[in-house]
This record gives C-alpha cells, structure tokens and sequence, in this order.
C-alpha cells in the first residue's frame, strides 16, 4: 500500500506528523497503515485522522536503531526516497529552502492594500497626529465608555469588552512599533 502525494508536515526527535491527502475518509486504508507502521519496533503510537488526512507517529528516540525510523515510518506511508527525514534540524532547513509560497494571496494582499491606504487616509486627515493605530482603539474605549455610561444596572461584559479590546489593540500596536525603533 503506497498512499499518494505524503507531505511531512512536522518533524522531531520522537515524532513525525504527515499528510496523506489520499486517506480522506478511508477507514480501511487508515487501519491498514496504522497496522504497517505499528510492525516497526521503535514506534511506539500512532493516530490517524482520516477526515484531517493526518498521521501523528511517535516513536522512541532513544532506542537503538532510532536513527531509522523516522526513515522506516517514511516508506511505510510511501515518502519518496529524498523526502525521507534524518537529523530534524537537517530537515527544517531543508523545507526552509523549498518553501515555494510566493507571499500573501491575492486577496491578502487586497486587504492589506486597503488598510495601508485606510492608515495614510487617517493620518492625512488628523495631520499626521493619529492614524489607525491610535483611532480603533480609542473608539472602542469611546463606545466602551458609553455603553457604561447609557446600562443601568452596569452588566460587566457589554462594556468591558470594547475596553479589554482596545487595550489588546494598543498594546499590540505598540509593542510592535517597539520594536522597529
């Protein structure tokens, strides 16, 4: 049994977790390969997911001969030969320099277009005093403040949410540009 197109999605002393599109919903194919990888001797769980079409394998790591297994674990689930893992470290800097994604997607990129040009918009207008960064936050401490202010009794969640989220906006915001200082 040779599952198609296995891609290792983590690799690391004792465990390996792979995707096998192929398993999508197939019960069968799943016991059969946790019964093929349950035959090699360093492995000591398996758990296959057939509706996530994923393989976590973890094995012993100390054990003589661990060195193989995470190539063993490979074969069993059909790796191609050059994908099969070694030295973990190895490996992630091998997916480093493979990873082919080309940045955000189209519409990710849209998104961050038109927030870049929403912030340079603000900033126009407050004459470079406030942009975005300043102006969320603060309207939601504006709309936290009044909806405290108009409730009677004061239920807690309805108000202190818009001001615990603009203190988690805040913060974040200027940690980041901490950070760039």
């Amino acid at each position: 049994m040779v599952c198609s197109e296995p891609e290792i999605i983590h690799f690391s002393p004792g465990r390996i977790r792979i995707k096998v599109p192929s398993l999508l919903g197939d019960d069968a194919m799943a016991e059969a390969l946790a019964r093929k990888l349950g035959r090699i001797a360093t492995v000591l769980h398996t758990s296959i997911n057939t509706a996530t079409t994923s393989v976590l394998v973890l094995y012993d790591p100390e054990a003589p001969k661990s060195e193989a297994a995470p190539a063993a674990i490979g074969k069993a689930i059909g790796l191609p030969v050059d994908a099969l893992p070694g030295d973990p470290r190895a490996w992630r800097a091998k997916r480093r320099e493979s990873d082919t994604r080309q940045g955000p997607s189209t519409m990710g990129r849209l998104v961050g277009d038109f927030a870049r040009s929403a912030n340079r918009s603000a900033s126009k207008l407050t004459l470079g005093t406030m942009d975005l960064g300043f102006l969320v936050p603060a309207v939601l401490v504006g709309m936290g403040v009044q909806s405290a202010l108009r409730t009677r009794p004061l239920p807690l969640p309805a108000w202190y949410n818009h001001l615990w989220f603009a203190f988690g906006i805040f913060r974040a915001y200027n940690q980041r540009h901490k950070k760039q200082e």
